[in-house]
């Protein structure tokens, strides 16, 4: 695939659905050790906390050898072994509630 084909993807956007449950908050709480966050059914997730959920799913027979999805569906079917984090954007209308 040329870099030419590549531009097919860029603008692309993905819809995620997911739902915030105490358990998860609970557990990413077990392992930052906020000093303040209030965790309880209806209170605001803390900020950046939406990176605990809204994960990718998929079965282990489309997986990559990297263990991420295989490419070719929102990421594009490039050559390389690596995948790096390059950016989002992402809007919240209200607060995300455990």
């Amino acid at each position: 695939m040329s870099e030419a084909d590549w531009t097919a993807w860029i603008g692309q956007t993905e819809l995620v659905e997911d739902e915030i449950c105490l358990a998860q908050a609970l557990a990413a709480a077990a392992t930052l050790e906020p000093p303040s966050a209030t965790l309880t059914v209806g209170a605001p997730l803390p900020p950046l906390w939406h990176w605990f959920y809204f994960l990718p799913r998929a079965p282990q027979s489309q997986l990559g050898s990297d263990g991420h999805p295989q490419r070719g569906g929102f990421i594009p079917p490039i050559p390389y072994p690596r995948r790096m984090f390059a950016g989002a954007r992402i809007r919240f209308h209200r607060p995300l509630l455990i």
